[in-house]
């Protein structure tokens, strides 16, 4: 078995991608710890363990901001606050694998994420709501860093990048550059995105 900490990689000053069960995880260890996409449920002991091998305690997560309710998302989550955009939680079922699984879960209580919210993350962590792969998926992006996490609005296969719901992968970054670049918000270098799939 490897140890959960080889298993990680630092994508940018104090943010990690950690692996978990279904997806991935990006940790961001400030004095609080905030958690983007929480994996499947029992994703939260290999969570735990990486955070306890690097010399934290799991009761310093403050929050997890899930991108999209599907359980490979969400279901990790527990012990601390769950944002999530509403249209997510709201949103009618329809009968497929994910729904099922939902259903058997159920959805955790949750803090609505608006489009344009500020987290306190990173300098600025902009809520940017992006329907398609779900009615509330979101991007979730760090201008002072220049990241931009896609949960599974746009994802990395074997050999080519695609999009998650058969649109270009240049939407996303036309809604962003519509929505905020362009209201005077910059970008300090070039924007790197981090998606939710391993």
């Amino acid at each position: 078995m490897t140890s959960p900490l080889s298993s990680s990689t630092e994508v940018a000053t104090r943010v990690h991608r950690v692996p978990l069960i279904g997806a991935t995880a990006y940790v961001i260890l400030e004095d609080e710890i905030t958690v983007i996409d929480a994996g499947m449920r029992g994703s939260l002991p290999r969570l735990h363990a990486w955070i306890t091998s690097i010399g934290r305690s799991p009761r310093e997560i403050r929050r997890f901001v899930v991108t999209h309710a599907h359980p490979d998302h969400i279901g990790g989550a527990a012990g601390a606050e769950i944002l999530l955009h509403p249209a997510d939680r709201a949103r009618s079922v329809r009968i497929n694998a994910g729904a099922i699984a939902r259903r058997v879960t159920g959805l955790p209580a949750t803090v609505d994420l608006a489009d344009g919210d500020l987290l306190p993350v990173l300098g600025g962590l902009r809520i940017i709501h992006a329907p398609g792969h779900t009615p509330g998926s979101v991007c979730l992006y760090a201008e002072r860093d220049g990241l931009l996490f896609v949960g599974d609005a746009l994802w990395e296969g074997k050999a080519s990048v695609r999009f998650s719901d058969a649109r270009s992968p240049r939407y996303v970054l036309r809604l962003i550059r519509a929505r905020y670049l362009c209201r005077g918000l910059r970008c300090a270098r070039p924007i790197r995105w981090c998606s939710g799939k391993c």
